[in-house]
């Protein structure tokens, strides 16, 4: 046969006549048919030999049927056809379609079995290629599902991580140790055996999981020898179990047991005194902490397996309290903290133990209980029945709290508090943070409740920049307590400090005092008024400290000298604001690099209060800041630039005068100058309002980024003021393909900049809510949480200008907004500013966390106004809107007659009889406060 013909075209003509040949069946029909399908669209050339040439006259070509596979052969290079690779691949085809789409250990089988001889890369690639198994794939594949609080693959005792940790030998001979994983709830049991061998290994995993949490559907694990063998092959398919094997040490297929042996052995070595010699005496207590870590997971979203049990866990956690390994104390700690905040009712009836209890531990030896337990503070004082709780307790708290606010010796070396004249050393890398333009996020003021852990001085109790001591630690959590607990008891907690202060801030040791001018910055806002007698004399004893000759002490006595910038603005100048003024401009040029950044801060908060009153002393203030470039290494420059901008915010109009501009000019062109285009240090520059950069294209976004945001402060600080340079420029045009950009951050900006041209100058916007309109629907993914809430609050207040006349854009926003308020764990910024749109179950508990603001307030309103539109809408979810009514502390006068007029309407409408009925479901706390500020 020449190069034309060939099998297909065979294969063609059969097919055309229904497999047969002048009227007869060909012969091995199946077989052809089967071919045809896997050769349809193979390009094969075959060239015809004579088999059956007598030898006389057989060429070089044809001998014979020997000749046959060599000249296929030859053939094969011939025609470009790599039949040594293909044809392994269609015959693996065939055997893996055969053994009926197994997998790989299948089809080999199969083929070995017929012997045909498969490599095991041609069965893979047959296998990865093959459709038949991708469709079995996705359809066995386990979907996510809602199981406690969250999105796991697998229902609780489903799937099991399972390795083996080499510790050393015991008395016993035991060396091994199994350990086991649950997934969804990284559960651990452990089985400490002589040898990691196969049956071990079954009797460890029958003994710790099988007995005690019923059969699993999935085991992962390595391929070991003791894993991976038939003695497991055979046990795991007589109970019906899938072993799926990964690659030894890959966290990312076995990360839960490769993390929980690498925690397990920190925690046996510190529970040895750093070795691991008799691990074995340790293991009850060290799977004991982890068990109560596991659990405390579940605390937060309520799973219902736990809740079902609290009771017996609350017991269990008492019984362990007073164990003697730091582990095990502060898993405890960390329980019963989170169980403060979600299951309060049932930590109640144990209340005054449990404070005497969270008291030893704050003072606990190892600092990281103490850190546990100190959170206990901050949580209860966010509950409505802290004073009843701690009111008897201060005279212990107190002392405790300022205990602990005290620098700790590590502390001091990592913060090289024996270094006093540092200016002269550059900063190094790891001081110098990378600089990048922070998008504008609506609202992001109002994020978590308490202290965060933000750029924000007053979140920041000590000022401590230094990243060698930034995480959260003792002595933050400890003032952050004592500063909420202020603001619960007010002028209540003095008494129980005044004393303790009169000690510290007199005290001869600096590290004392350090701590004592730290307590007096940690109850300014909450106790100021009853301060207010004591300030005259306690504003000059801390002017002077300004001098001390620590810088410790130094810089946090500027934080503490800025809690109370208010008082002392509205003092005469003479009397307390030109002293400080003075000794706070002579400390912005101090000789170490820590109390530079805090003068300047504090200087900057001094400025905000001060507003025009600093407006004699200009002249002064801007020689001190201008020669402060000078000397200033380059992080600090950063916040020099911040005190210049927050100067020219206060006192306005005021600097612009030509010697004034002349003096402060000069250094910020120089320095503008020197930077390159890329250089993000022109971000600072440019938030200072006063150097406008020329209009290019820029290569980084960053620059669009800092260029909206200088708009949106614009809008915001100019109100209806910008109208007419909003008029005479393409500002909308601009903004309309930036809210358009890939990049989420210049989406956020932009956003930013719509809300508040829209609250500025509306009239602008309006034509052109038609195309804004269908861009924020699409932005309402809180994937991307800043843009989402962005667009949502953008959305809100184009809501408000528009009134009635939003109605045809509903549609477009609706939908997203009751997915985003229904989504579990949103953020509480963007729920405070989807929060309007619909009352239900998730709208009152997310809304009721958020402290009282003028979003909250606006959410608040809307949905008073939907319930008086239609009261029956609420009916079903109305114990959750009584209690997010009483998370207000402090609503305005009209709207809480808006809540009274609902509720005592709902009361009037059922009777007194049912209304009872009805509010006995109140917890107690919730109850009394309904009943104290609204009378029902």
């Amino acid at each position: 046969m020449d190069g034309d013909k060939c099998p297909v075209g065979w294969l063609q003509q059969w097919k055309r006549s229904n497999w047969q040949h002048r009227g007869k069946p060909i012969w091995a029909a199946p077989l052809w048919q089967d071919i045809a399908a896997r050769l349809e669209k193979l390009v094969v050339k075959v060239r015809h030999v004579d088999a059956h040439v007598p030898k006389s006259r057989a060429t070089e070509e044809h001998q014979n049927n020997q000749q046959v596979d060599q000249a296929a052969k030859i053939e094969v290079a011939q025609v470009d056809l790599d039949w040594q690779h293909k044809g392994e691949l269609f015959i693996a085809l065939w055997a893996h379609d055969t053994s009926g789409h197994q997998g790989r250990d299948a089809t080999y089988r199969w083929a070995h079995n017929q012997w045909v001889d498969l490599s095991m890369d041609a069965i893979s690639q047959v296998i990865h290629e093959c459709e038949t198994c991708a469709a079995i794939k996705q359809a066995k594949r386990v979907k996510p599902l809602w199981y406690g609080g969250r999105w796991l693959k697998y229902k609780y005792g489903e799937a099991w991580q399972i390795d083996y940790i080499t510790l050393p030998q015991t008395h016993q001979g035991k060396c091994h140790l199994l350990t086991m994983v649950e997934a969804t709830t990284e559960w651990l049991e452990t089985y400490p055996v002589p040898h990691a061998t196969t049956r071990n290994s079954i009797l460890g995993f029958e003994k710790q999981v099988l007995w005690r949490h019923g059969t699993p559907e999935r085991i992962e694990s390595d391929n070991g020898t003791h894993f991976q063998n038939n003695l497991i092959d055979t046990w795991a398919k007589e109970l019906g179990i899938e072993w799926v094997y990964h690659i030894p040490y890959h966290a990312p297929a076995l990360g839960k047991i490769e993390r929980y042996n690498g925690l397990l052995k920190t925690t046996l070595r510190a529970m040895g005194g750093e070795t691991l010699k008799h691990w074995d005496r340790h293991l009850a207590k060290a799977t004991w902490s982890h068990a109560v870590a596991c659990v405390n997971q579940f605390i937060i979203s309520r799973t219902q397996a736990l809740m079902l049990h609290i009771d017996s866990f609350i017991e269990n956690l008492f019984a362990l309290a007073g164990d003697e390994e730091p582990e095990v104390r502060k898993n405890v700690c960390r329980a019963l903290v989170m169980l403060l905040e979600v299951r309060m009712d049932r930590l109640l009836p144990h209340m005054i133990s449990i404070v005497e209890y969270m008291l030893q531990r704050t003072q606990d030896q190892d600092e990281n209980v103490a850190l546990e337990a100190c959170e206990f503070w901050l949580t209860l004082a966010e509950q409505p029945i802290c004073k009843d709780v701690l009111c008897r307790h201060l005279t212990k708290l107190i002392p405790v709290l300022v205990n602990g606010m005290k620098y700790s010796e590590i502390d001091i070396i990592l913060l090289k508090g024996d270094v006093e004249e540092d200016e002269a050393i550059p900063d190094s890398e790891q001081d110098i943070r990378p600089r990048f333009h922070r998008s504008r996020t609506v609202a992001q003021q109002h994020e978590e409740d308490g202290i965060e852990d933000d750029d924000d001085d007053d979140d920041d109790l000590d000022d401590d920049d230094d990243d060698t001591v930034s995480d959260w630690n003792l002595r933050k959590c400890s003032a952050a307590a004592l500063d909420v607990l202020a603001n619960v008891f007010r002028d209540e907690l003095l008494p129980h400090i005044l004393p303790l202060l009169k000690e510290l801030l007199f005290h001869p040791e600096w590290v004392v005092k350090e701590s004592g001018i730290l307590v007096l910055g940690a109850i300014a806002e909450g106790c100021m008024q009853g301060m207010i007698p004591y300030l005259p004399e306690l504003i000059p004893h801390l002017i002077q400290c300004l001098s001390n000759k620590k810088a410790l002490v130094r810089s946090i006595t500027c934080w503490t000298l800025s809690r109370y910038a208010h008082w002392v603005v509205s003092q005469p100048p003479d009397t307390y604001l030109k002293p400080l003024m003075t000794e706070l401009l002579k400390r912005i040029l101090d000789s170490n690099k820590r109390v530079q950044e805090a003068a300047c801060s504090a200087f900057a908060t001094l400025e905000e209060e001060a507003c025009t009153e600093l407006v004699p002393y200009l002249a002064y203030i801007l020689d001190t800041l201008v020669f402060a470039f000078s000397k200033y290494q380059h992080k600090n420059l950063l916040i020099l630039y911040d005190a210049i901008g927050t100067l020219a915010d206060s006192v306005g109009h005021h600097l612009n005068k030509p010697e004034y501009i002349q003096m402060l000019m000069p250094p910020l062109i120089q320095k503008w100058n020197m930077l390159k285009d890329e250089d993000k240090d022109l971000f600072p520059l440019l938030e200072l309002h006063n150097a406008q950069p020329d209009q290019y294209e820029t290569p980084d976004k960053d620059f669009m980024i800092v260029a909206l945001d200088l708009l949106s402060g614009l809008a915001e600080g100019l109100g209806g003021n910008i109208e007419q340079l909003v008029a005479r420029s393409n500002i909308l045009t601009l903004m309309y393909q930036c809210m358009q950009d890939k990049m989420p951050e210049v989406r956020q900006s932009s956003f930013a900049l719509l809300g508040d041209l829209t609250k500025a100058c509306f009239q602008h916007v309006k034509p052109c809510i038609a195309d804004f309109m269908p861009i924020l629907g699409t932005n309402l993914n809180p994937e991307f949480i800043s843009v989402c809430n962005n667009a949502t609050w953008a959305i809100g207040e184009i809501s408000i200008q528009m009134g009635i006349e939003m109605q045809p854009y509903i549609p477009m926003v609706l939908h997203q907004l009751v997915e985003i308020i229904n989504r579990p764990n949103t953020p509480k910024t963007l729920l405070e500013n989807t929060g309007t749109q619909k009352l239900n179950h998730s709208w009152c508990t997310s809304l009721r966390n958020i402290r009282d603001n003028e979003e909250k307030d606006s959410a608040f309103r809307g949905i008073c106004t939907m319930i008086s539109v239609n009261p029956s809408g609420v009916v079903q979810d109305f114990i959750f809107f009584c209690d997010a009514v009483a998370s207000w502390i402090s609503p305005k006068d009209d709207l809480r007659d808006m809540f009274c007029k609902i509720l005592h309407g709902f009361k009037n409408q059922v009777g007194d009889e049912n209304w009872r009925r009805f509010s006995d479901q109140f917890p107690l706390p919730l109850k009394e406060r309904l009943a104290a500020y609204y009378g029902v």
